[in-house]
């Protein structure tokens, strides 16, 4: 078990994520970090991720609790 004590808290952040991506309002968006009007530019911010998957658990708070306890638990392996 990667997550050892901390399994449960993962299982419980993993369930929320998924609950909070089912609605799309609640998801987070990406922050504008710049506007322009003439000739309409806009930039967001973006979070770097350690791999893809990871994208997909940087859209929630809950998302990016599980990546830290993950983070925390598997250190010096690979997660794929």
């Amino acid at each position: 078990d990667v997550f050892g004590k901390s399994y449960e808290r993962a299982v419980l952040f993993l369930a929320a994520h998924d609950l909070t991506m089912s609605d799309p309002d609640k998801a987070s968006k990406p922050q504008v970090t710049s506007e322009k009007v003439g000739d309409v530019s806009v930039s967001y911010s973006s979070v770097n991720a350690v791999n893809n998957s990871d994208n997909y658990y940087m859209q929630t708070q809950y998302g990016l609790q599980f990546l830290g306890l993950r983070n925390a638990c598997v250190v010096g392996a690979t997660v794929l």
